[in-house]
């Protein structure tokens, strides 16, 4: 008889200040993309530098872009199997993904946010 392994939700630490670019930065990045990818969520923790305004404003961009028009969602296409847009389906009418290759690397954030609001974004970054 087979062992299942039970899957464990990544518990990522978003203590102290981050900065773009350090090293911290880029690993947290990628922790985040992985988590995100592989099982669909992960736990932030997260100390008292993490302010409410910050945590109102991330979740406020991230219904604002699942509100984007399909049309507009659909133009993240990807190359690489399970990734870009995933729109939901009949069998999972509540799920819903996209995903931006290499995010840990500013440029692909930006070309991600042009695609979506082609007349700019200031605050989705």
């Amino acid at each position: 008889m087979g062992s299942q392994s039970l899957m464990k939700v990544p518990v990522l630490d978003f203590s102290g200040v981050l900065k773009p670019g350090t090293e911290r930065w880029k690993t947290l990045t990628r922790d985040v993309r992985e988590a995100v990818e592989g099982l669909g969520c992960f736990e932030a923790v997260y100390d008292t530098n993490f302010p409410d305004s910050l945590q109102k404003e991330f979740f406020s961009a991230m219904k604002e872009l699942f509100d984007l028009p399909l049309e507009t969602k659909m133009k993240n296409q990807s190359e690489v199997l399970a990734h870009g847009y995933w729109a939901p389906k009949s069998h999972a009418p509540l799920y819903e993904a996209t995903s931006i290759n290499h995010a840990e690397q500013l440029e692909n954030i930006e070309q991600f946010t042009n695609l979506m609001w082609p007349q700019g974004h200031p605050k989705f970054k």
